[in-house]
């Protein structure tokens, strides 16, 4: 799937063990299931979390650049975005989100160019 695939956390729950193992991590899911037996730390720090948002214990742990680097090559695609709003992420960000912030800035820019405008003795 490469990264395409749209799920939902029911859909990511139904992958909680060694057999097909996926997690969440930034609204990102993962495929770990072939990692298991290579991760540094263990299968069972995934297997704690597999079928759910990992993204506050896989930020604990403070996993290197490397880590990074080897999730995203596991990556089948992202969570879908009804459930964006039950996560408890702190650092969320979905590609759609990029698009609204890139159209606020000159929305943005307008108001406070008229408020200056408008305001000036």
């Amino acid at each position: 799937m490469a990264g395409n695939g749209v799920f939902t956390l029911k859909e990511v729950n139904d992958h909680r063990g060694r057999e097909s193992c996926w997690i969440v991590v930034d609204g990102k899911v993962y495929d770990v299931t072939k990692y298991l037996d290579q991760h540094p730390g263990g299968d069972e720090e995934i297997l704690n979390e597999s079928g759910t948002d990992a993204t506050k214990a896989f930020a604990e742990v403070g996993h290197s650049s490397d880590a990074k680097e080897i999730l995203g090559t596991l990556l089948i695609g992202h969570l879908h975005r009804d459930d964006v709003k039950g996560s408890a992420w702190k650092n969320y960000s979905v590609p759609w989100s990029r698009t609204a912030v890139v159209a606020a800035v000159p929305v943005a820019a307008i108001l406070v160019a008229s408020f200056v405008h408008f305001n000036r003795k």
